[in-house]
Parts: C-alpha cells; sequence; structure tokens
C-alpha cells in the first residue's frame, strides 16, 4: 500500500469523524516530527516516524509546510499526543 493511500485513509477517516482530515493529518507529520526525534528506542515510535515522516515526492497534497500556524487553527486536536500519551502516560516522547 502507498503512503497516498494511508494518509488518504486518514484524511477521510478523520472527515467522518467530523474534523478537517488534510489539516489533522498535517498537524500528525508535524508532532511526529517535533515529538519523535529518536529512532530505535520504540518499535510504535519508529513505525510512526516511518509513516509520518518521509520524502513527500509521491504525494498529491503538499504536506512539507505542515508546521504552520494555519495548521493548528484548521485542526486543534493533537491526535498524535493522545495516542503516544496512552502508550507511554506521558508528555516525554524522548524516552
Amino acid at each position: 500500500m502507498a503512503r497516498r493511500d494511508i494518509y488518504s485513509r486518514f484524511e477521510r477517516g478523520l472527515q467522518e469523524g467530523g474534523f478537517n482530515g488534510t489539516a489533522c493529518l498535517k498537524r500528525m507529520i508535524c508532532d511526529a516530527r517535533n515529538y519523535i526525534p529518536l529512532r530505535g528506542k520504540s518499535l510504535v515510535k519508529d513505525l510512526l516516524l516511518a509513516l509520518f515522516t518521509s520524502p513527500e515526492a509521491e504525494l498529491e497534497v503538499n504536506y512539507q509546510e505542515s508546521c504552520d500556524d494555519k495548521t493548528w487553527v484548521d485542526c486543534s486536536v493533537p491526535f498524535l499526543d493522545y495516542v503516544l500519551n496512552s502508550l507511554y502516560g506521558t508528555n516525554n516522547y524522548n524516552m
């Protein structure tokens, strides 16, 4: 399955849940870059990094500018933060 297909499914699922799918996906990409800087510490983190931080040349939507202020206005829900907090029970994800 191609990354664009996975992103498309994320966007659709978020939109069906009443969220701005593109903005929330951009926020997850930005949050992954900011919250998960270390590789090799956790399989879950490594999988999230592989999914949300990669070359975006094959994607139809430009996710390169994921960390702009508009992203937080259009998607105020930190989905990735909720996932990591539920797994690690802390906001310090650099473990």
